[in-house]
């Protein structure tokens, strides 16, 4: 009995401990919430004729377009300032914060080159749904 009374008193005041603990880890500081940074793609950024969609299996569908002359400038910009995790958005779709990595400076250069040149850009692997958004975020209403 004595045992048992002295595990019940040790629980009761571990119990409250552990709760507030529990509660502390679980509540976001200030300091933790860290706003990634969004790429927003906007109609005037896009050559209204060049978007398309290209069903790439079952579920999954591609949006392809080219990017206006300004609107190639401000994505590079956007992507050279932000080299670490951003995310990216046409309309109301918005991609999981996903990292760029640029290990050789050459090789980018050489692919920015090209790439100027075309200035063609895609969402792929993207459910019917988010094709949609994209598509509607991208054209002028």
């Amino acid at each position: 009995m004595r045992e048992f009374i002295l595990l019940l008193s040790a629980l009761c005041w571990l119990a409250p401990t552990a709760f507030a603990e529990d509660q502390a880890r679980s509540t976001p500081k200030p300091a933790d919430k860290k706003e990634i940074p969004t790429l927003r793609i906007f109609p005037e950024d896009v050559v209204q004729n060049s978007i398309h969609e290209w069903r790439a299996g079952t579920n999954q569908v591609v949006v392809y377009w080219t990017y206006t002359e300004a609107g190639a400038r401000k994505m590079l910009a956007f992507r050279e300032t932000h080299t670490g995790k951003f995310c990216t958005a046409a309309g109301t779709f918005v991609t999981p914060p996903a990292a760029e990595y640029r290990e050789d400076p050459g090789l980018y250069a050489r692919w920015k080159e090209g790439w100027l040149k075309t200035r063609t850009d895609k969402f792929f692997g993207v459910s019917e749904g988010d094709a949609k958004a994209i598509v509607a975020g991208l054209k002028k209403k």
